[in-house]
């Protein structure tokens, strides 16, 4: 069977463990699933592709002119549901792998992300989300734009894995 390409950034899967406020500065676009970090001065913005420093995924939109608050979830314990970008076909053989993410942008008509996880860099040694099982759905196979159970590898606050599982 073939996966449809549908990109929609992180969904949390499960319990949800933790959600908590972060501030964002004026005209700061975030996508509901878009991956974030938090800055040097203290506000959080859209992490881009390969970025080590992930405090959580967005919980809803911010396209605000004013500075704001949005939620994140940021539990480092956090499961969420991601598609790869098809840029390599995903076997079994990929669980446990570590994986960067691409950082599309997002719809502004549905406001979700278009962060998918980067297939293409698949490791054993680094990569900030680590892939832990296919999403279990009829429509859902091993192979290109398939979604995947991933968590935060490394992050804020936690420290810097050097492997996956």
């Amino acid at each position: 069977m073939a996966n449809t390409d549908r990109p929609h950034g992180f969904s949390p899967v499960g319990a949800i463990l933790r959600v908590r406020p972060y501030h964002i500065e004026a005209a700061t676009i975030l996508y509901i699933g878009d991956a974030v970090e938090l800055q040097a001065d203290g506000y959080i913005e859209t992490c881009t592709a390969g970025d080590l420093a992930i405090i959580g995924v967005s919980r809803g939109y911010s396209s605000s002119t004013a500075s704001d608050d949005i939620l994140v979830y940021d539990d480092t314990e956090q499961t969420f549901e991601a598609q790869d970008n098809a840029s390599a076909t995903l076997a079994i053989t990929s669980l446990g792998s570590n994986f960067d993410h691409v950082a599309g942008s997002g719809s502004t008509v549905t406001f979700i992300s278009a962060h998918e996880i980067d297939a293409s860099t698949a490791s054993n040694a680094t990569g900030t989300w680590v892939l832990l099982d296919l999403v279990n759905r009829p429509d859902n196979a091993w192979g290109t734009w398939g979604d995947y159970v991933v968590q935060r590898n490394m992050g804020e606050g936690i420290l810097q894995l050097a492997a996956g599982l």
